[in-house]
């Protein structure tokens, strides 16, 4: 499913644990806990950099990106947020 899929390509980017380890607990969503020296910015260079607008929350003192999966969604909509991540964290 295209939400698993995010869910491993955020760990595969950003080396973090994820709040969970069973995939049986992935829907639509998945909030995924950012490296603690990501760019605070983040969100809004997603939104004006590549036109991608994702929340980006703080939760118990930890930066978290949330992606939301819909029918409309695939796996190209997620490569290409995974490659902006990408190029955000090794700037």
């Amino acid at each position: 499913n295209t939400s698993y899929y995010a869910y491993q390509k955020f760990k595969q980017i950003f080396n973090t644990e994820p709040l969970f380890h069973n995939s049986v607990w992935i829907g639509q969503m998945v909030s995924y806990p950012l490296p603690k020296n990501i760019n605070k910015d983040i969100k809004s260079i997603l939104m004006d950099k590549y036109k991608i607008e994702i929340p980006v929350f703080t939760w118990k003192n930890r930066l978290f990106i949330r992606i939301s999966i819909q029918l409309y969604n695939d796996k190209n909509d997620v490569d290409y947020l995974m490659k902006a991540l990408k190029t955000i964290c090794y700037i």
